[in-house]
């Protein structure tokens, strides 16, 4: 992921900052955009999976929980059980994911490991 270079203009005391771009043609337009950033999408894929798997979880899994033991899942209700595994898992894998590219950013340009 390509960080965001900060630039300080001492005479009119502003900041800027610089981002790679993209850009491509698209039904004869030039279509231009800053790249986006790896950990806010890897954070926003996360809440929406979460916000997903609970919805399934609440509408699905704790009705499912209040019957008597033992709970049984048949047929088609695996596929919204599996649904939910998937939603819930692709979140945590997702927010690492967040987590860890984060911490590579915070890493310093002229850090340099030694052993």
């Amino acid at each position: 992921m390509m960080r965001p270079t900060a630039v300080w203009d001492k005479k009119s005391n502003l900041t800027y900052t610089l981002q790679q771009g993209e850009s491509f043609d698209l039904a004869g337009k030039k279509i231009f955009f800053t790249k986006p950033n790896n950990i806010s999408l890897f954070v926003s894929i996360a809440h929406k999976e979460k916000e997903l798997a609970k919805k399934i979880f609440d509408e699905f899994i704790k009705i499912k929980l209040k019957e008597k033991s033992p709970v049984e899942f048949k047929g088609d209700e695996n596929a919204k059980l599996y649904d939910y595994f998937e939603r819930i898992q692709t979140a945590i894998i997702s927010i690492y994911t967040a987590v860890e590219a984060l911490s590579n950013v915070a890493i310093p340009r002229d850090f340099k490991l030694e052993k």
